[in-house]
């Protein structure tokens, strides 16, 4: 059964930041958990990093921010800080997806959770989201969970006809054309389905977390729906296509 929370999964938002696993069992703040991390930041984001930059003796690096999971709503966030680093300092890949945790000053710390969300437990990714979404039921999209599961199941589909896909709620319904396959969204339980066990969304992000037994397939998808629209020469609107932020297909 689909379990619909309004909350942003983030386990599937991975950083590609310098820290290694050696270094953060170097730097003793590494065992601060996650729920304290929440607590203590002035602002958390949901966020892609651009290019990091040598201004004079600073390093300068902007980030894209997708939604704001705790503090002041923005669209950008710039990270301002001297040249002169820590052993423990967090440097994010341009392109890089992160959840920030800004402290008062404007600093991203490695001690403030800012140390790869890669290396974080499914359950501490649960507890950051669920204290990230208090107060917010928004129901997720049908269009955003049909293009996560086209995304989560693409290259295990074979060119079948038809799937169906068991959502266990009114989340999605009907059929709907994905290339050769017909993704027939349903809620019976049924053989060699591609069941939808979470389906999670705070403001603008969704995440949807499914599993395909007969590929033996756990995915994981996060999509963000831009907000504004475009315009048809006809003069309709339509909303901006989901951008697609993440993508994690496990075999087992």
């Amino acid at each position: 059964m689909a379990l619909v929370r309004n909350v942003f999964l983030a386990v599937v938002a991975v950083s590609a930041i310098a820290i290694t696993p050696g270094d953060a069992e170097a730097c003793s703040c590494a065992g601060i958990g996650v729920g304290g991390h929440f607590a203590a930041a002035d602002a958390v984001y949901v966020a892609r990093a651009f290019q990091n930059m040598k201004v004079g003796k600073r390093w300068i690096q902007s980030f894209r921010v997708f939604e704001t999971l705790k503090g002041k709503a923005r669209r950008n966030f710039q990270w301002n800080r001297p040249a002169v680093l820590s052993p423990c300092h967090v440097e994010f890949k341009a392109g890089a997806s992160a959840i920030l945790f800004v402290d008062k000053s404007g600093d991203l710390h490695f001690c403030s959770g800012n140390f790869g969300l890669a290396g974080l437990r499914d359950g501490d990714f649960t507890q950051l989201l669920a204290l990230a979404a208090h107060n917010r039921a928004t129901a997720p999209q049908t269009r955003t969970v049909v293009d996560a599961v086209a995304r989560g199941t693409k290259g295990f589909r074979h060119k079948r006809q038809r799937i169906e896909v068991r959502t266990g709620g009114k989340i999605a319904s009907g059929n709907h054309q994905v290339g050769g396959t017909q993704l027939a969204f349903v809620q019976r339980q049924g053989n060699n389905q591609v069941v939808l066990r979470e389906i999670v969304r705070a403001g603008n992000v969704t995440a949807v977390v499914g599993r395909y037994e007969r590929e033996g397939l756990t995915f994981v998808v996060v999509m963000v729906q831009p907000r504004g629209h475009r315009t048809l020469k006809s003069g309709k609107h339509l909303p901006l296509k989901p951008i697609v932020f993440h993508v994690r297909q496990i075999e087992t």
